[in-house]
């Protein structure tokens, strides 16, 4: 339905939602640069954190949130041996 009528217009401007999707912009450009990529999702699923917590006085519950810190502090880990590994 999202796709033949549109996403909803509160869907576009909802901050959580952003930050999601600079999440796995990271995820995209790790392909060409782990530690900016890396860096990149890490800014997204943190600012994820914050603006939930500041919305709703708790941080998101589950074990899929947590888990979305690991491809990014992988992604910087990898990004720094490669730069310790070339000098």
């Amino acid at each position: 339905m999202a796709i033949g009528e549109g996403p909803p217009a509160r869907l576009l401007v909802d901050p959580q939602l952003i930050s999601l999707l600079v999440m796995l912009f990271g995820f995209a450009i790790a392909w060409r640069n782990d530690l900016v990529g890396g860096l990149v999702s890490l800014a997204g699923i943190g600012s994820f954190y914050v603006l939930n917590y500041i919305q709703f006085r708790m941080f998101p519950g589950g074990m899929v949130f947590p888990l979305c810190f690991a491809p990014g502090v992988l992604m910087v880990a990898a990004g720094l041996l490669r730069r310790r590994k070339s000098s």
